[in-house]
């Protein structure tokens, strides 16, 4: 069986997986940005941004993580200040994506989009195929790559640039 076909398998048994029987978001499903308020640690300084993904109908809840690396990594700090860190996309649900900001009584604020239902399935389809782990891992980038750079991109990639984000402030 040629790779290609493989790959395809892999990605609809893992669309299976997530969104259970039928493999598309129902009507009822939402798609938003979480906002994630600063912390105390060099790592946290900054805030934060993910996506969350519901769709009652189907029981589905999760947050897609562009933030996540390992703590253990040799020169940790290092490497995070100049750059260098690998950081993976994670997949959780949300109901653990929140509770670990409120023990760090960080807030959470939620930007709901308004996404057509085409426009929801494509968002979740590329979160899925980015969230297999041949594709999971990047080089963070303070100003160029990083969890809230990702939103704005992804998005921008599914729209097909239909989306305009204002500048003004910059």
């Amino acid at each position: 069986m040629p790779l290609k076909y493989r790959r395809l398998i892999v990605l609809l048994l893992t669309l299976t997986e997530v969104l259970g029987q039928g493999g598309i978001l129902s009507e009822s499903a939402q798609i938003s940005v979480l906002t994630c308020g600063s912390g105390q640690e060099l790592y946290t300084a900054f805030g934060h941004s993910a996506f969350r993904v519901q769709d009652p109908v189907k029981d589905i809840d999760v947050v897609y993580n562009y933030g996540t690396f390992d703590f253990q990594a040799p020169n940790f700090y290092t490497n995070f200040a100049k750059g260098k860190l690998i950081y993976t996309l994670s997949r959780q649900r949300f109901e653990n994506f929140l509770y670990d900001y409120e023990l760090e009584k960080r807030w959470v604020k939620e930007q709901i989009l308004d996404l057509d239902q085409d426009q929801k399935n494509d968002l979740i389809i590329f979160l899925e195929n980015n969230y297999r782990p041949e594709n999971r891992d990047y080089r963070y980038d303070f100003l160029f790559d990083n969890c809230s750079t990702k939103m704005p991109d992804i998005l921008g990639q599914i729209l097909e640039n239909q989306i305009k984000f204002g500048e003004d402030h910059l």
